[in-house]
């Protein structure tokens, strides 16, 4: 079974490093094929949000995860699915 890990900071301060490489660590033995990092800041009315997703996939798969969608050079989407690589490579995102 693959792993997955999320931080959603909504109160301006940086994520820290040290945060993210303890997720790493926990969800590390989820999974030895491959592993994923997305990590973006958005500014909103309310201030800065900033996000980190991590994935560790088990078993062989084609499809670099998490996967990001964007539309017009702007992030609109990041996921992470987790199952055979054809539902992945067959889907049709309604975004």
């Amino acid at each position: 079974m693959s792993g997955i890990a999320g931080i959603l900071r909504r109160d301006g301060r940086p994520i820290s490093e040290n945060w993210v490489n303890l997720l790493q660590q926990a969800i590390a033995q989820r999974g030895s094929d491959s592993a994923g990092k997305f990590r973006d800041t958005v500014d909103t009315s309310a201030g800065k949000l900033e996000i980190v997703l991590l994935h560790q996939q088990m078993g062989a798969c084609s499809v670099s995860q998490p996967i990001v969608i964007e539309r017009d050079d702007e992030i609109i989407a990041a996921l992470v699915i987790d199952g055979p690589s054809d539902c992945v490579l067959n889907s049709q995102f309604p975004i």
